[in-house]
């Protein structure tokens, strides 16, 4: 009877190492995405004042999604919202000359169109980083 409940022990423990095994290494996926660019006052046309950039989360088999977003501008300034694939506002904001923006965002994985729109002027210069990369 004791060998019986050893060999039955023994195989649940096997079960419930595999099913960790295969979480951390098997089901978890890797995502990362980027949009940059620079805004070149030189080349500023008033059709082209608003700059729309996606990026397509394809993956959400992981604990977090991490945003890192920096503007940096040595000239003018803008203003930009990042949309959610569900088109809610998840950050908005100013950025002016001389000034460095850079933030870190933790939010849950949200598979879609995520989208970023940068309204410049015709004195804005700079450059932008948009990064969505899974996090455990």
């Amino acid at each position: 009877m004791k060998k019986k409940w050893a060999i039955l022990l023994s195989v649940v423990c096997l079960v419930v190492l595999g099913g960790i095994v295969y979480y951390s290494f098997y089901y978890k996926e890797h995502f990362y995405g980027s949009v940059g660019g620079v805004f070149l006052a030189e080349e500023y046309e008033e059709k082209y004042k608003d700059v729309v950039r996606d990026i397509n989360v394809h993956k959400t088999r992981y604990d977090k999604l991490l945003i890192t977003h920096e503007i940096d501008l040595d000239g003018g300034s803008l203003t930009f919202e990042l949309y959610d694939p569900n088109n809610r506002l998840i950050k908005s904001g100013k950025v002016t000359n001389g000034q460095i923006y850079a933030e870190k965002l933790e939010l849950p994985p949200i598979k879609g169109e995520w989208r970023v729109e940068y309204h410049t002027n015709a004195q804005t210069n700079g450059q932008y980083n948009l990064t969505l990369e899974s996090s455990d």
